[in-house]
């Protein structure tokens, strides 16, 4: 049996500390211990890794994910949170700097993990960014970033994430939209998202 072709993309920055305004809340404050507070609830245990995902999607029921974030660390005295994405599709991940070079982060706001403990920010996902501009745009993009890919599969355990409310860190969109217009807008991103990856997908399977 042919291993599938997974990769893992290596020291990504996910958040920084500051002051933004974000598609769903305006002046996002990040600090120091919300930073320390995902990463402590990362290496809790008992939970999933985050899962890496193209956009943000109203409804999560039937989309695939493309990957996972693994190998949480603070850098710049606690100021940035980096990662890694891995299982990434080969053909995706060789594709990354040109269609998704930013990213957004899904932080859920005191959650509780499954042995009780409450943290008042965990990472519960990060959404691959294209045309959409990032909310945290002091980030570097995947185009700023050296010896980015490693081969290699992840197993990866479950987490229901029923109920989590999340602050989703892409840029707010312009106010002139009518609400009828952003319907529009996000029904066709959703399917431009499920093109792609169904794309990937037909791409992996060799067809």
């Amino acid at each position: 049996m042919t291993r599938p072709d997974l990769r893992t993309v290596r020291n990504v920055e996910l958040l920084k500390v500051g002051r933004y305004d974000i598609s769903n809340r305006e002046g996002w404050t990040v600090t120091r211990p919300m930073l320390a507070s995902i990463l402590s609830a990362f290496r809790d245990g008992g939970v999933r890794r985050p899962p890496l995902k193209l956009g943000h999607v109203e409804d999560e029921v039937g989309q695939p994910s493309i990957g996972w974030i693994d190998g949480l660390r603070l850098t710049d005295s606690g100021d940035t949170l980096v990662g890694d994405y891995v299982g990434v599709p080969g053909p995706l991940a060789a594709n990354l700097k040109g269609l998704f070079p930013t990213r957004s982060v899904e932080v859920a706001d005191n959650w509780t993990a499954p042995n009780g403990r409450v943290f008042p920010a965990f990472l519960a996902a990060v959404a691959l960014l294209g045309a959409e501009d990032p909310g945290v745009p002091t980030l570097k993009s995947l185009n700023e970033v050296t010896a980015l890919y490693d081969g290699g599969a992840s197993r990866v355990p479950a987490m229901a994430t029923t109920g989590i409310r999340l602050v989703r860190a892409s840029a707010p969109q312009s106010a002139q939209l009518t609400t009828a217009q952003r319907v529009q807008l996000r029904a066709a991103a959703s399917r431009r998202r499920q093109r792609r990856a169904a794309s990937i997908l037909h791409t992996m399977e060799g067809n």
